[in-house]
């Protein structure tokens, strides 16, 4: 599937819940993973969050390096999501 976007090119959409926020602003289509997003959604997470997400995930992950995985502390560095 081709990708009109670079992984570093500004935002694609909008995740705010509040109510000022209208659906009509996130008008850019997203391609994004569908396993992905049908499991977010299921679990209950907020579509626009699950949008942001599944999106994230049509790309192949980039390097990961030994000892960055597991090894790593959820509750103080996201550098494995990140990457």
């Amino acid at each position: 599937r081709r990708l009109f976007k670079s992984r570093y090119a500004s935002i694609s959409s909008y995740l705010s819940e509040a109510s000022i926020m209208k659906d009509s602003y996130n008008d850019v289509p997203l391609p994004i993973d569908e396993d992905t997003l049908s499991t977010l959604l299921e679990a209950g997470v907020p579509r626009r969050l699950a949008n942001h997400v599944a999106h994230l995930f049509v790309r192949d992950p980039l390097v990961i390096y030994h000892g960055s995985v597991e090894e790593v502390d959820d509750s103080k560095s996201s550098e494995h999501f990140e990457n």
